[in-house]
C-alpha cells in the first residue's frame, strides 16, 4: 500500500480565510481546470500548475449566498452553481466570448437536489417531516424558471439521493433501504436492504436504526456505494449492479466510526473512503487498499480527476462550536494529488541536509517563498498507480 502524506501534494490553492472558505468544487470534462467554490465567486485553476487562470463572478444586483455545489456540462459550454437559497447560477460559455450569466429558480424548498450529469435537469425532494414520504420534483433547467416536468411522492422519506449517468434512475436512501426508482414511470424497480452488522466483540445493536447516507454511483453505472451509518460505528457498500445477485453487496469496506463519504473513481477500478482527515483508496477488483493520503486538517470534500489519475481535496483548519453547528475558522484550502506518482522528498531532504517539509510549509503559511515548490517538484519519484 502507498502513502501520500501533506507534503507529497500536487499544487494548492492560496488560503482563504473561514468568511470565504472553499465550499464546492468541480474538475472540468478534460481534467485541465478544476472550479473551486468561494463564497459568491468560483475560481478556475490549472490542474498542470496550479495557476488562477479565471473567475466566475455573481453580478453585485443579484441577491446571493454561498454557493453550496458547482457542477459542469459534459461539452463544458454551461457551468452551474446552487446558492444555499436555492438560487441556480448559470453561466452559458461561449468560445471567445465573455460568459454569459443568469440565475433560475428552484422549485420548492432546496432540502436535497441531485443535478443531472448533462446539466439539463435537477431533481429535488422534500418532505413536511420524517413521517411522510418525499415528494420528488424533476425540473428542467431551462431559460424559463420554474419549468417542472413531473412530481410525485418517492416511495419512503428520502434521505439522500444520487441519480444514475443517463438520469432515468434515482436512487433514494431511506433508513437502512435504498429504493431505485424510474424517474419516468415513477415505479420502483428494486428495494435494496443493507446487511446488518454489529460492534467488534458486542452484541448486535438494538433499538438504533440504520442510516444509509451518501450514495453514489459509477460513471459507467456498473458500481453503486453508500455509507451505513449506525451511532458511532460505519460500513461502506459496493454493489455491482450489473451483476444478477446485486441484493449482495459485492465487497465491504469497515467497520470503522469514521467513514463519512464514499465516491468511485470515473474508470470503476477504486473506491475512496474518507474519515477525519485522510482518504483511502481500495481498488474494486481485489478488494484491496492500495493507497492512502493523508493530510494535516480537516477534510472536507475529495474527488477524482475525470482521467481517475489525480484527486483534487479541499480541507480547513480547525472547528469550533458557533451556536448548534459546528463551523470552519482559521482558513482553507484545496490541494491536488498525483495518484499515479510518489515524491521521496523526506528521504532526500535528509540526505541532502534540506530543511523539513514541515517547517516549509509552515513558513508558506507565514508569507514564506515558493522556493520550497520548486525544491519539492525536482525530487520526484515514480510510483506506478496499480
Amino acid at each position: 500500500m502507498a502513502v501520500l502524506n501533506e507534503s507529497d501534494h500536487e499544487w494548492m490553492t492560496e488560503d482563504y480565510s473561514y468568511e470565504y472558505g472553499p465550499t464546492a468544487f468541480a474538475y472540468m470534462p478534460s481534467g485541465r481546470s478544476v472550479l473551486v467554490c468561494v463564497a459568491k465567486n468560483i475560481y478556475v485553476y490549472s490542474t498542470v500548475s496550479g495557476d488562477h487562470i479565471a473567475t466566475f463572478t455573481v453580478p453585485e444586483h443579484v441577491l446571493c449566498s454561498d454557493m453550496i455545489a458547482v457542477f459542469v456540462s459534459p461539452d463544458s459550454d454551461r457551468v452551474l452553481a446552487i446558492g444555499s437559497n436555492g438560487v441556480i447560477h448559470v453561466w452559458d460559455l461561449v468560445s471567445g466570448k465573455e460568459a454569459a450569466y443568469r440565475t433560475l429558480l428552484l422549485p420548492g424548498p432546496l432540502i436535497r437536489f441531485c443535478v443531472a450529469r448533462d446539466c439539463q435537469h435537477v431533481v429535488t425532494t422534500y418532505s413536511q417531516n420524517m413521517y411522510e414520504h418525499s415528494t420528488i420534483t424533476i425540473a428542467r433547467l431551462s431559460a424559463a424558471p420554474g419549468d417542472i416536468v413531473r412530481r410525485f411522492q418517492a416511495p419512503c422519506n428520502v434521505s439522500s439521493m444520487c441519480l444514475s449517468p443517463d438520469a432515468t434512475i434515482a436512487y433514494f436512501t431511506a433508513e437502512e433501504s435504498i429504493y431505485i426508482v424510474d424517474l419516468n414511470t415513477e415505479a420502483t424497480l428494486r428495494q435494496l436492504t443493507v446487511p446488518p452488522f454489529q460492534d467488534a466483540g458486542q452484541a448486535p445493536w438494538m433499538g438504533i436504526h440504520d442510516r444509509v447516507q451518501v450514495p453514489t454511483i459509477s460513471d459507467d453505472g456498473k458500481f453503486f456505494a453508500a455509507v451505513l451509518r449506525r451511532d458511532k460505528a460505519t460500513r461502506v457498500y459496493v454493489w455491482a449492479l450489473e451483476n444478477a445477485v446485486v441484493d449482495t453487496p459485492a465487497f465491504t469496506i469497515g467497520d470503522a466510526w469514521y467513514f463519512s463519504g464514499v465516491c468511485i473513481s470515473p474508470n470503476s477500478k477504486y473506491v475512496a473512503v474518507n474519515d477525519k482527515s485522510s482518504v483511502h483508496v481500495w481498488s474494486i477488483q481485489t478488494q484491496s487498499l492500495v493507497l492512502t493520503i493523508n493530510t494535516t486538517n480537516l477534510l472536507k470534500q475529495y474527488e477524482f480527476s475525470p482521467d481517475s489519475r489525480h484527486m483534487f481535496t479541499t480541507n480547513v483548519l480547525s472547528y469550533e462550536k458557533r451556536g448548534p453547528r459546528m463551523r470552519p475558522t482559521g482558513f482553507g484550502y484545496g490541494m491536488s494529488w498525483d495518484l499515479t506518482h510518489r515524491p521521496r522528498y523526506a528521504l532526500l531532504a535528509a540526505v541532502a541536509g534540506l530543511p523539513s517539509w514541515d517547517k516549509m510549509f509552515n513558513a508558506r503559511r507565514r508569507g514564506g517563498g515558493d522556493g520550497d515548490h520548486a525544491i519539492k517538484t525536482n525530487v520526484l519519484g515514480f510510483m506506478g498507480w496499480p
